[in-house]
């Protein structure tokens, strides 16, 4: 007949205290899991710092690498020209042989405005079916620009340049700065005659001084004035007399058109005294 005594249990002696050591024990739960949470995100929390450096020194160092590399193929173009239906324009070669042969290198002596005169000139040569006029401009500039102009236009930001007049204006204005243009009209003000030089000389002279500032603002009043003022005491009686002494009574178009008849008949008189007819030579032949 089995046993109906009950197994002897060791029980658990009585707290007498036994709710503030229950809410000990819950404390000391909370801080170790609390513990256990702040070192596994610390952890997590470094491998994903590490990775993001990874990622990021990774794409700097791509990035840098091929920047290297675009340096030396990466190519500007300044120069916004319009879209064609035939990307691939080919110019004849005297085109890039006479630009090659006549370029502009930024040098005191060049005149900005006479070598985009000769440009324009020249582009107007310069045919091509479907091709517009400015676009053959847009087309050819870079090719006349030798030395350190070159690297003046590959400054400007890339399709910056979207009219052919935005081009002109950033030309002159960097290769005709104010200072320059200042000392043109100066030398206007104060143009002279060389005693040994004639009229005709004396007024080419002039005039390509004047050609060379555009922007000197003169009016023709003044500019014929400044001009009979600086020439010799000679070639003025010649204008005087010319005028019948009313010269302040001429209009500019016709002290102009008694300027030049002057200077060509002085002009022809030079070129016979240096070229003596052949019916000299054969009559004392």
């Amino acid at each position: 007949m089995p046993s109906t005594r009950s197994k002897i249990t060791v029980l658990t002696p009585l707290d007498p205290q036994i709710k503030s050591t229950f809410q000990k024990l819950k404390e000391e739960a909370l801080l170790a899991k609390k513990q256990l949470f702040e070192e596994g995100s610390s952890s997590s929390s470094s491998i994903e710092e590490t990775k993001i450096d990874n990622k990021w020194m990774t794409k700097v160092e791509q990035t840098m690498s091929k920047l290297a590399i675009d340096q030396g193929t990466d190519v500007s173009q300044p120069i916004r020209a319009p879209n064609t239906e035939d990307n691939q324009i080919n110019f004849p070669s005297w085109v890039h042989n006479n630009l090659n042969l006549k370029q502009f290198m930024g040098e005191s002596i060049e005149d900005p405005h006479a070598y985009l005169t000769w440009f324009l000139q020249f582009c107007e040569l310069v045919r091509l079916p479907g091709i517009n006029d400015e676009h053959i401009k847009f087309l050819l500039f870079p090719f006349c620009l030798g030395g350190s102009v070159d690297d003046w236009l590959n400054l400007h930001p890339h399709h910056s340049l979207t009219t052919w007049e935005e081009v002109k204006e950033k030309f002159l204005n960097h290769f005709f700065s104010n200072s320059r243009v200042e000392a043109i009209k100066e030398r206007i003000v104060k143009f002279k005659q060389a005693p040994t030089k004639s009229l005709f000389d004396t007024w080419e002279r002039y005039k390509a001084l004047l050609r060379s500032c555009p922007c000197h603002w003169y009016n023709q009043f003044m500019k014929i004035s400044m001009f009979k003022k600086g020439i010799t005491n000679d070639c003025r009686r010649m204008i005087n007399a010319s005028t019948r002494g009313n010269y302040l009574n001429k209009t500019t178009i016709q002290v102009k058109t008694i300027i030049q008849d002057l200077e060509t008949r002085e002009r022809t008189v030079e070129t016979n005294r240096s070229n003596p007819s052949k019916g000299m030579y054969e009559l004392n032949a």
